[in-house]
């Protein structure tokens, strides 16, 4: 995991990450964490654009340092419009590049995204098997969890839309095609005898899961931020990115932000935005942890639908009827939803928007600082908490602006910039 902040205003955007990467083993759940991972980079020489990445690390086991540095080879001097139109052509690069599309692994990807896909699946299977008693975990009940799990899934995937360029004739495809790998991943993950009807049930959702709005823990993000020729306030895209399966590339348009002279539904005049880890962000925005807030309405709601009618029932001494516990219930969740509305409201208020109007005044430069300790705190809550410091290292900070293009504030290097001027002199990163 990682945490990254982009953080907008009509001056500009300051793009900040951490440098951790965590390497997980294929074998076993053992994890490794580095800190020196490169994950910001300026995507064009010649306009203010820059690219930032999380999650995994690589496209289709090719890293995503080596796509976007070569694309910026294959941009040259060429500019676009719109930043819009940088996206897109970023996104025409990973599609058709001969230099790319040669060394894609496709199949190996296939499989692995599928099994991961399996993985999700088997997770609910056993915290279900692990409610049971050992005595009866037989081939027969667990057969029957994975066809009630993957049946429900399949189910709830109905209300979910397919990618764009994904259809059920994908699937379809899929499945006539690439039947021996389906039976493969299936084989692999699943160790007791599979039924036919298990087996067509697996497939079909494997293949539903690839085709629809559904993004595995080995996709990444993409934020692409920055001006085209003709934007004098600043853009920012963030994009998912899965892989490419049967020539069609899995991707989409996530979240964006488009900065405007004057607030309005579409063009707000400040913008903080976090990636991957977002809590810090959310509880210096908010003025509270999300988990705090969701246990207290949680605990009312509680309260409210459990505790409060059988108090009624004792104060007043008659017992409620089953219409009666109804409305209760209907009450109930019209005061939380009440009570959760007025707290947004109120970190709306007192949080959030004196933040964000202050934001919209402030000095690029000082985007940055503000980018920067978000991160910082990030990474010292991680350090001083049992959980591994999946945010840390050196942090990497750039502000783009219209006037003064992609600026690096601080920057880490794995060698001494003195003895390799070289570098500078043909490099543009």
């Amino acid at each position: 995991m990682t945490a990254q902040i982009a953080i907008l205003n009509k001056h500009g955007i300051a793009l900040a990450t951490d440098s951790a990467v965590t390497i997980s083993g294929d074998v076993n759940e053992n994890k490794k964490v580095y800190n020196s991972a490169n994950k910001l980079f300026s995507l064009s020489t010649k306009n203010p654009v820059g690219i930032m990445i999380y999650g995994t690390a690589q496209f289709m086991n090719v890293p995503w340092e080596t796509i976007i540095k070569s694309y910026r080879s294959y941009l040259g001097d060429r500019t676009f419009d719109y930043l819009e139109d940088y996206c897109n052509d970023f996104v025409e690069y990973i599609k058709t590049s001969d230099l790319l599309i040669d060394n894609y692994p496709y199949d190996v990807m296939l499989n692995k995204t599928l099994s991961t896909y399996l993985t999700i699946i088997l997770n609910q299977v056993n915290k279900k098997l692990r409610q049971i008693e050992e005595k009866h975990r037989t081939d027969q009940t667990i057969s029957e969890l994975i066809y009630s799990e993957a049946n429900s899934t399949l189910k709830k995937l109905g209300n979910v839309k397919y990618i764009d360029g994904f259809n059920k004739g994908f699937i379809e495809t899929l499945l006539e095609e690439k039947e021996d790998l389906l039976n493969n991943v299936i084989d692999e993950n699943i160790y007791i005898e599979v039924t036919s009807d298990l087996r067509i049930l697996l497939n079909n959702l494997l293949g539903t899961l690839l085709a629809k709005d559904f993004f595995s823990s080995i996709s990444t993000g993409v934020v692409i931020a920055g001006y085209g020729v003709k934007e004098i306030f600043p853009r920012l895209n963030e994009y998912k990115f899965e892989g490419i399966f049967l020539s069609k590339l899995k991707y989409k348009l996530h979240s964006s932000v488009k900065i405007g002279s004057h607030v309005t539904t579409e063009t707000p005049t400040a913008s903080i935005k976090a990636f991957a880890q977002r809590e810090m962000v959310h509880t210096f925005l908010s003025g509270s942890d999300s988990s705090i807030i969701n246990q207290i309405l949680g605990s009312v709601y509680d309260i409210l639908k459990n505790v409060y009618p059988s108090v009624l029932e004792e104060k007043l001494g008659v017992e409620l009827n089953e219409e009666m516990k109804d409305q209760l219930k209907g009450i109930s969740s019209s005061i939380h939803r009440e009570i959760s509305n007025n707290v947004q409201t109120y970190q709306r208020k007192n949080f959030s928007m004196p933040i964000l109007d202050t934001v919209q005044l402030m000095p690029k430069e000082e985007m940055g600082v503000v980018a920067e300790t978000l991160l910082n705190l990030a990474s010292l809550k991680k350090r001083v908490t049992l959980e591994t410091e999946s945010v840390g290292g050196p942090i990497d900070v750039a502000i783009i602006s219209k006037t003064d293009g992609f600026i690096w504030i601080k920057r880490k290097h794995y060698f001494n910039p003195e003895l390799n001027y070289r570098y500078f002199n043909n490099n543009n990163s």
